[in-house]
């Protein structure tokens, strides 16, 4: 982790801030190695400076294990308490270690919490955007495998979940049974599974409220991940329930093919908004319809990252990236399509880390 904070202490000092307050929880965690219960509340802070390392929390999570690992990490830890709170640590701070400015996280600081900090330091705040989530983007060796963990789990979920997929089952207990399979392993959802069977599928983020059944020559989509030690997998496979007459398992070769030659064209340096556009030219030579969402993005601590392949993306293919590609065909009405798959790419070459079978399954 110091290795960590020693290339985003440079980062910052190269933008001449004099210090950073880190606020992003996934930031906080990449940095540190602290996970707190819920990325949703404000659990702790980390103040960086020329050359010292503050983290800040509460008495909830003073005592944690990985709290107590910062003090081996060159770490000072402080507790957050009536009469202590964070903006008068880093009033002490910033004066005893005559500080000029501080660089915030301007996706994540709240105006409120930034009209405090500017009232109670009377320090020039500069906003900074997505600094620590772009070195992110580059995953080291331990991260990759925690990764390709993820993804070996979510592989052998699906390898049993499939097993009880039959006529009459309902998406919601298709969904209880993959979070059941999870959970009762230890480990955690990377995101919510969609289960969508039919029409449903045709909307890319269904969330189950129709809770339709499985019927003979049903189409169920089936989008779901794992996360292992923080970090997270993303698989989309698609199955049949017995055989159809109209042209859907053609449609789904087509874009098979085209997701297959789509991660077999990505090479380092490539940018990543040619990669989506390659996709969506696949997909036209079939006549396939357009799909709105963007070919893929990156994934981690989180399950959406930079860089992102969308043809409005300015980002570039990088060797250690880990991202999806995930195309999809969407009939209204009818039923959708959506093939995505996890990829690391590695020495220059992209590197598919689910392995579950993509070719169409027939259950």
């Amino acid at each position: 982790m110091n290795n960590r904070i020693g290339k985003f202490r440079k980062i910052f000092l190269d933008k001449n801030y004099s210090a950073f307050l880190v606020t992003n929880p996934y930031n906080i965690a990449y940095l540190t190695g602290f996970n707190g219960l819920s990325p949703e509340e404000r659990e702790a802070f980390l103040f960086l400076t020329l050359n010292n390392s503050y983290f800040f929390t509460y008495g909830t999570y003073f005592n944690l294990l990985l709290v107590k690992k910062n003090k081996t990490n060159n770490i000072t830890t402080y507790l957050i308490e009536p009469g202590k709170n964070i903006y008068d640590y880093l009033s002490q701070i910033i004066e005893k270690d005559k500080i000029n400015n501080v660089g915030f996280e301007a996706d994540d600081l709240k105006f409120s919490e930034h009209e405090i900090l500017k009232q109670k330091t009377k320090i020039n705040l500069i906003a900074a955007s997505q600094l620590i989530n772009k070195q992110r983007t580059i995953k080291d060796k331990e991260e990759i495998e925690n990764i390709q963990k993820a993804c070996d789990l979510i592989d052998k979920c699906l390898k049993d979940i499939i097993k009880i997929i039959k006529v009459g089952i309902s998406e919601s207990e298709i969904f209880f049974l993959i979070e059941k399979w999870i959970k009762t392993k230890g480990y955690g959802l990377a995101f919510a599974p969609i289960v969508a069977v039919d029409a449903n599928s045709a909307l890319p983020h269904y969330s189950g409220e129709k809770n339709s059944e499985v019927k003979k020559g049903s189409i169920v989509l089936i989008d779901c991940g794992v996360k292992y030690k923080g970090y997270v997998s993303d698989i989309t496979r698609v199955f049949l329930i017995g055989k159809r007459d109209d042209d859907f398992t053609q449609v789904y070769n087509q874009l098979l093919e085209a997701q297959k030659k789509t991660i077999e064209e990505i090479k380092i340096g490539m940018e990543c908004k040619f990669v989506d556009e390659f996709c969506r030219q696949e997909c036209e030579k079939n006549n396939l319809p357009n799909y709105l969402h963007s070919t893929g993005h990156s994934l981690g601590l989180e399950i959406h990252e930079l860089p992102r392949f969308a043809t409005t993306s300015s980002d570039i293919v990088e060797d250690n990236q880990v991202f999806t590609i995930e195309p999809g065909v969407y009939i209204e009405g009818k039923w959708g399509i959506r093939i995505e798959d996890t990829i690391v790419m590695k020495n220059g070459e992209a590197e598919i880390l689910t392995k579950f079978p993509k070719k169409l399954m027939v259950l």
